[in-house]
C-alpha cells in the first residue's frame, strides 16, 4: 500500500491540476528517490516471505530499478506535456484580438 501513496504523492506534486509551476528537479528527484525506496522495502518485505532472502533483495532491487524508470518517465512525459500546454496557450492569447474599450 504504501508504494501506491508513494507513487500518488509523486505524480500530485507532478501534476498541473495540483500546482501550477512544476516542482524544482531536487525537489523532484527527492520524491523519485522515496518512491524507489518505498518499492523496494516493500518488494523486499513481501518476496522475503515468498523466497530465499537473497533472492528477494536482487528481486526487489530489480523491481524498485524497473518501477524508477517507468516514474521518471512518466514524470518527463508530464514535464513536457506542461511545457507544450503552457506554448500552446501563450501562442493562442497572442492571437486573440484584444477589444478597444474606447472606441
Amino acid at each position: 500500500l504504501l508504494p501506491v501513496v508513494a507513487l500518488c504523492l509523486v505524480l500530485c506534486f507532478e501534476s498541473p491540476k495540483v500546482i501550477s509551476s512544476p516542482q524544482p528537479l531536487l525537489r523532484s528527484a527527492a520524491l523519485v528517490f522515496s518512491f524507489a525506496t518505498t518499492v523496494f522495502l516493500a518488494a523486499d518485505g513481501v518476496l522475503s516471505k515468498i523466497v530465499s532472502s537473497s533472492v528477494a533483495i536482487d528481486v526487489a532491487f530489480a523491481l524498485s530499478i524497473l518501477a524508477t524508470v517507468g516514474v521518471v518517465a512518466l514524470l518527463w512525459w508530464m514535464r513536457q506535456g506542461r511545457s507544450k500546454m503552457t506554448s500552446e496557450f501563450e501562442l493562442s492569447c497572442r492571437e486573440l484580438p484584444v477589444p478597444n474599450p474606447l472606441a
